[in-house]
């Protein structure tokens, strides 16, 4: 239980930031489209940088061929979780455009704002290269399959779902950090500052979202509390246990359990209502996650740490 007080801490941190960026919203201190602006900056500017400078200081062959193994048992999770979402997802909601947000919450956990801004605070910039890594069979996903999912089946997946500046910029930072060119003093600290924005930046963005919605309302749909209780408390232990007794390597077992552990994200807020879809289910999810994984979080993460 050693691990319980600074992941709590880590995880208090983010979460006061999420009010505040809640507060920010409901005292109208920012236009209320300043969460556009606010997403564009962190997909375009901070979250290059993190990916970057993460990727030109530890990005080696060395490093490329250690985290292989960690890439096998990533695909391996993330198949389970994606048949675990199809089985399960049917008993939550006859309507198919909301068995696509329970089969994506099911499959995809916040694994980028709240997973890279945690695996940052609490094990800093070589552990998140080793997260990015093993994150992205999810990240394939969510621009695949779990497109479709939170669209309902509108927006149809092609190659093209792939061209984002995720993909972007860590193949960019790939190649930086094989290459690893000397760089001004300058560069690198610009990436340092602006990667250090990424945590507090990505939760006062997540706040100013979900204040768009009553919370009373939110609070309200039922089925959420139990996809919560199976997603971030139930499923991380079994994952746990499941991975434990098939000989996984202690730091990749830690990766597997933080990412089943991280409460769910925006995307089943962003992508319905790009298509006219169920908002009030996706921002319940969104809320009642966070707010269970203020202590579940710490909680499972001291199962490994």
């Amino acid at each position: 239980m050693q691990a319980f007080i600074p992941t709590l801490n880590q995880m208090l941190y983010l979460f006061a930031c999420i009010l505040i960026g809640w507060g920010v919203h409901k005292i109208k201190l920012l236009p209320e489209n300043a969460d556009q602006t606010i997403s564009k900056l962190l997909s375009f500017v901070v979250m290059p940088a993190l990916i970057i400078n993460s990727f030109y200081s530890n990005c080696t062959i060395e490093n490329l061929v250690s985290n292989g193994p960690a890439l096998l048992y990533s695909i391996a999770y993330y198949l389970m979780s994606m048949v675990i979402g199809i089985v399960l997802a049917p008993f939550f909601s006859k309507d198919k455009g909301v068995q696509g947000l329970y089969k994506y919450s099911f499959m995809i956990t916040n694994m980028g704002f709240m997973g890279n801004a945690l695996i940052l605070g609490l094990f800093g910039q070589e552990k998140l290269f080793t997260y990015l890594m093993f994150s992205l069979p999810g990240t394939i996903l969510v621009y695949s399959i779990g497109v479709v999912w939170l669209t309902g089946g509108q927006k149809k997946f092609t190659l093209k779902s792939l061209a984002n500046p995720m993909f972007a910029f860590m193949l960019f930072g790939i190649v930086l950090g094989l290459i690893h060119p000397p760089l001004p003093t300058f560069v690198t600290t610009t990436l340092g500052a602006l990667a250090n924005c990424f945590s507090a930046l990505a939760m006062l963005l997540t706040g100013f979202v979900v204040a768009k919605f009553e919370l009373k309302k939110l609070l309200q749909v039922k089925p959420v509390y139990v996809l919560t209780l199976l997603r971030t408390i139930l499923l991380p232990i079994g994952f746990y246990f499941l991975f434990k007794v098939i000989g996984t390597p202690p730091d990749i077992l830690l990766l597997v359990t933080f990412t089943a552990a991280m409460p769910l994200g925006m995307n089943t807020i962003i992508f319905p209502a790009a298509y006219g879809g169920d908002l009030t289910t996706g921002a319940s999810m969104a809320v009642i996650s966070n707010i269970v994984g203020l202590i579940s979080v710490p909680l499972i993460l001291s199962l490994v740490l």
